[in-house]
């Protein structure tokens, strides 16, 4: 690649089943915690906790998947062993919100609050709030309330929410909080690059990524913890975690992007499906493309440098336009300096011009000046760019050209 960065200053939090400390993982562990209220599910003797790990269990249905999940992330990389994460300069805050069978929407809410640097009454504040969370799981149901404001509260922290799109082989719509607004919902292919068999597809669905076959850290334990290893594992669940590291890729690059400016690059860089998936998101994840375009992430306005001449006294014009960064809808200001007429001044393509008068035996007259756009996104951040200007008209005749 031309362009890569590892993650480093980026806390990634990944809102599972908690974590083993893999000794390829370990050194990029941060400390969570549990958000398990139900004792039984809970399967470590007691409700929340400040202990992310997870016990495990015989009867348990997901064992090691919080592990899986962070490894794909940031596994500890050039150790000569196991796996490479993604991201392997991030850190990852283990956020323990499913027990053994299942978790609480109200569990997941908190640690969507809590992960993000946003205050859960009876638990001290979280000091290292992550700019990025993954959220490999799925409900069946429309986004209600309790994850609608988490997720809002997140986002409103810069905090980037990246959720598995499930693995039905229904309309993703249909499952929370993937369906939620303001999340990065993420269906999963397989190494053709076809839909997986299982995952989710449809409207609310933003891309796809590799999720099929892919090969992490793990436990051997089957009624508790055993030794480390390594496991490979398929769906959504394995395709989210691809995501969410480029998107800490990407924050690294560009510290200031909001949300929704990675949600768009996330996007608008992927990858075509090789087999076509019109219900699967606008490609496949393509880290590359979207580190390069985070760090060259600016709103800019084309063309750059506007030059126009003409033959004789007149008006001189031309038309720009802005291609903005952030969240839709935008609000648009143009303007320039004396000398020059602004057209559309509040619209994403303006025209601007400037009256040039050739007289007497003047061969040339000339404006030049900087357009400039102030554009202001849904989220209130704002930016501006700036465009040169050289208009002229000259006087071709050669001779005496009487003044207007």
């Amino acid at each position: 690649m031309g362009i890569w960065n590892d993650g480093a200053g980026v806390v990634v939090g990944v809102i599972d089943t908690g974590y083993r400390p893999h000794a390829d993982l370990a050194a990029n562990i941060l400390p969570g915690y549990d958000f398990v209220s139900d004792v039984d599910s809970a399967m470590d003797g007691n409700g929340r906790d400040p202990d992310a790990q997870e016990p495990g269990g015989l009867s348990c249905r997901s064992n090691w998947h919080g592990t899986h999940v962070a490894g794909t992330i940031a596994a500890v990389t050039n150790n000569g062993q196991g796996v490479a994460g993604i991201a392997y300069g991030a850190k990852i805050l283990p956020l323990r919100a499913l027990g053994c069978q299942t978790g609480h929407e109200s569990d997941i809410a908190d640690a969507i609050l809590w992960g993000s640097g946003n205050p859960v009454p009876g638990i001290a504040a979280n000091p290292t709030p992550a700019r990025v969370l993954n959220l490999s799981l799925s409900g069946p149901g429309v986004c209600g309330y309790t994850f609608s404001a988490a997720i809002n509260a997140a986002r409103s922290r810069g905090t980037v929410v990246v959720v598995a799109a499930g693995n039905n082989a229904s309309d993703a719509s249909q499952f929370t909080p993937g369906n939620c607004p303001g999340v990065v919902s993420v269906a999963a292919t397989d190494a053709q690059g076809k839909k997986s068999v299982l995952s989710n597809f449809g409207a609310s669905v933003s891309l796809a990524a590799p999720g099929t076959d892919i090969l992490s850290t793990y436990n051997a334990g089957t009624s508790g913890p055993g030794a480390d290893t390594y496991e490979y594992a398929g769906g959504t669940s394995m395709a989210a975690p691809h995501v969410a590291a480029v998107a800490a890729l990407m924050l690294q690059a560009r510290p200031s992007m909001t949300p929704a400016g990675v949600a768009t690059v996330l996007k608008s860089t992927t990858k075509p499906f090789p087999y076509g998936c019109a219900s699967c998101g606008s490609g496949i994840l393509d880290a590359q493309a979207a580190v390069t375009k985070a760090i060259n992430w600016a709103t800019s306005i084309v063309p750059n440098s506007i030059y126009k001449t003409r033959s004789g006294t007149g008006t001189v014009s031309a038309s720009a336009t802005v291609e903005p960064i952030g969240a839709a809808p935008f609000t648009y200001a143009w303007s320039t300096m004396d000398g020059f007429a602004l057209t559309n001044a509040t619209s994403p393509t303006v025209q601007i011009s400037a009256f040039l008068e050739v007289c007497g035996r003047t061969t040339l007259a000339r404006q030049t000046g900087t357009l400039t756009v102030t554009v202001t996104d849904a989220e209130g951040m704002v930016t501006r760019a700036n465009a040169d200007v050289d208009f002229r008209a000259t006087n071709t005749t050669g001779g005496y050209i009487p003044c207007m």
